[in-house]
């Protein structure tokens, strides 16, 4: 009896320091919600795809990225938004040649636009084993069909709804130009904002936007019961994960796909699909 106890204790053991490695990271929550814009009333709701924080790496394989890619389109987007932080690290990053291959199909699709994060390179990459520049990155959205917005904006009709996109540089590299990411933006229309980091927010209070979709965060990645997160990758913490109001706009902000280190615990890995409306 004393063996058999003993065994039926490792064998929990084993799954328990399994589950945070091998399981939760994988296992995808799709999550979908709708967004009624204040601002600009919309007369067609628009579905939006939104991901996040891939970080293709040794402990993210392009497999768990291509599986929430088949996830994502499957509730038929109108638009997608990838908000950065394509991968973690020069070392570690994939082919270009492979990671294309699995980023094409959310470009044929939909019409899919992109931003940088704090990992895709530029002044804080270069200082954690990063790329000093963005080209790797670029080069890989670019023939992937996806379309940077950085620090710029783009207008388009969906479904009959105009709207226009903006998209900001990161803010930890110092790369937010508010000026020029809506310098062509018309006010008169619903406005997305994507920006990495969702403390982008503090530096583009006087522009003209209605949603902000953020990622960086990953949720916290590690959710202490009754603690919350220990890491926290961002300064205005009512902004980790959800949708959450800031006045009478809102900041989406999705856990992301990928993670650092290879370990979620209570912070499941997200696919968001959202209405706006």
């Amino acid at each position: 009896m004393t063996t058999r106890r003993k065994v039926l204790a490792g064998l929990l053991g084993t799954a328990a320091a399994a589950y945070p490695v091998a399981i939760e990271p994988r296992w995808l929550d799709v999550n979908r919600r709708r967004v009624r814009l204040a601002r600009v009333p919309m007369r067609n709701p628009v579905r939006v795809l939104h991901l996040s924080d891939f970080h293709a790496s040794f402990v993210v394989p392009l497999s768990m990225i291509e599986h929430a890619i088949a996830v994502g389109l499957a509730g038929k987007p109108d638009v997608i938004c990838l908000t950065g932080d394509f991968i973690t690290q020069r070392g570690d990053a994939p082919a270009a040649r492979d990671y294309i291959r699995i980023l094409r199909p959310l470009a044929r699709h939909a019409r899919t636009f992109a931003v940088l994060g704090n990992h895709d390179g530029g002044r804080w990459a270069a200082q954690t084993r990063g790329w000093e520049d963005h080209a790797v990155v670029e080069r890989i959205l670019e023939e992937s069909g996806i379309e940077l917005l950085h620090n710029r904006s783009r207008a388009v009709e969906i479904r009959g709804q105009r709207l226009a996109l903006a998209g900001v540089g990161d803010y930890w590299a110092g790369e937010v130009d508010g000026a020029g990411a809506f310098r062509d933006v018309d006010a008169r229309l619903p406005v997305l904002l994507m920006a990495h980091n969702p403390d982008t927010k503090d530096v583009l209070d006087e522009h003209p936007w209605d949603l902000m979709l953020s990622g960086h965060t990953h949720g916290g990645q590690i959710l202490v019961p009754f603690y919350g997160a220990p890491f926290r990758a961002v300064e205005d913490t009512r902004y980790m994960s959800g949708l959450k109001p800031y006045g009478a706009r809102q900041i989406h902000v999705t856990r992301g796909v990928g993670n650092l280190l290879g370990v979620r615990i209570n912070c499941r890995p997200e696919v968001s699909l959202l209405e706006v409306g």
